[in-house]
């Protein structure tokens, strides 16, 4: 399965939690080695968890679907999902009014700092 991933451009990734020393196993690997254990696998499941929020994290960035501290890429197909949109938009609303509020001195160095012409399309 891992070769014909490779075999059509993608790339593998591979995350191991384990006991003792961890093998190369291939191009983008993570290794946990000698993690300590407890009776449920608590501390396995916590530490593969936030290794993928991480990493979940991290492409959400790459991909330009954050401003802030929020994901803004949201699709509202539940009430927490939809309360999530409310919030966002509400946040977005209060941000466009505090820039309607600024002086005409402050969007000309605003403007001064993006290097912006008086152009506008």
């Amino acid at each position: 399965m891992l070769e014909e991933v490779k075999k059509l451009g993608g790339s593998v990734g591979f995350i191991l939690i384990c006991q003792g020393r961890a093998p190369p196993l291939c191009e983008y690997a993570i290794a946990f080695e000698d993690v300590p254990t407890d009776i449920f696998g608590l501390s396995e499941t916590l530490l593969l968890k936030q290794t993928l929020n991480l990493i979940s994290n991290s492409e959400m960035i790459l991909m330009n679907k954050v401003h802030g501290n929020c994901m803004i890429d949201v699709l509202p197909s539940n009430n927490k999902l939809i309360d999530r949109c409310m919030r966002l938009i509400k946040t977005t609303w209060s941000d466009y009014h505090s820039f309607l509020d600024l002086s005409d001195q402050d969007l000309s160095s605003l403007r001064d700092s993006f290097k912006c012409d008086e152009t506008y399309v």
